[in-house]
């Protein structure tokens, strides 16, 4: 009898150079466009603060925002320490580009 052969994919941190994430600090809501990964930061250009998605599945599988969130668009480059990172997601919507 053949043992069957399982192919091992290694998993890739959403926290890459060139992807959208949306990161979840001890505070707050960060999302954006990776331009830079160091030791200490990630710097996301395109970025917005984001203190309430409503729904979190729901934003996380569609790119919708609840009626009530907050978001507000930030002007220039983004650094999130990575000590504050709770998680992070890989984001494959379009990025808010407004403040709502």
């Amino acid at each position: 009898m053949e043992k069957s052969k399982k192919t091992v994919t290694k998993p890739v941190s959403p926290i890459t150079v060139g992807k959208n994430v949306l990161i979840r600090t001890v505070t707050f809501t960060q999302i954006g466009h990776v331009v830079s990964v160091t030791k200490r930061e990630i710097l996301l250009s395109n970025a917005s603060w984001v203190a309430d998605t409503g729904r979190f599945s729901t934003a996380l599988s569609t790119g919708k925002w609840a009626s009530n969130a907050e978001i507000e668009k930030v002007p220039g480059i983004v650094s999130v320490s990575r000590g504050a990172i709770v998680d992070a997601y890989e984001w494959t919507h379009d990025l808010p580009m407004e403040t709502v």
